[in-house]
């Protein structure tokens, strides 16, 4: 299973709960036109902002990063995959793990790491 257990300081967030923004950010991820009839307009606002940042390091402005702390269960031989937001913005979790999957099985069948 994969599962994102992180969210970028973008305007997706703006104004809702951990888990709306998971919800619409899953959302976003499998729309590929602001022309999409799924879209409400606040979900068009939003993917057409996404990119947008509120929080950066080295910018000379004085931040405090947030740096919100969500308990994980991790288990013997999970793996953590750490991608950008340019990765997980525009690939669904199932293309993701498709890729995974993929190379896991050419690393089986090959040999090669």
């Amino acid at each position: 299973m994969l599962e994102q257990i992180t969210l970028d300081d973008s305007s997706v967030r703006y104004g809702k709960t951990e888990a709306k923004a998971r919800d619409l950010q899953d959302k976003l991820s499998r729309v590929k036109s602001l022309n999409d009839p799924s879209l409400s307009l606040e979900d068009k606002i939003a993917l057409r902002n996404r990119n947008v940042v509120d929080q950066a390091l080295g910018t000379g402005s004085k931040i405090t990063p947030r740096m919100p702390v969500r308990p994980i269960e991790a288990n013997a031989g999970d793996k953590f995959v750490i991608l950008s937001d340019g990765i997980s913005d525009n690939l669904t979790t199932d293309e993701i793990q498709g890729f995974l999957t993929a190379e896991m099985l050419m690393i089986i069948l090959t040999g090669n790491r």
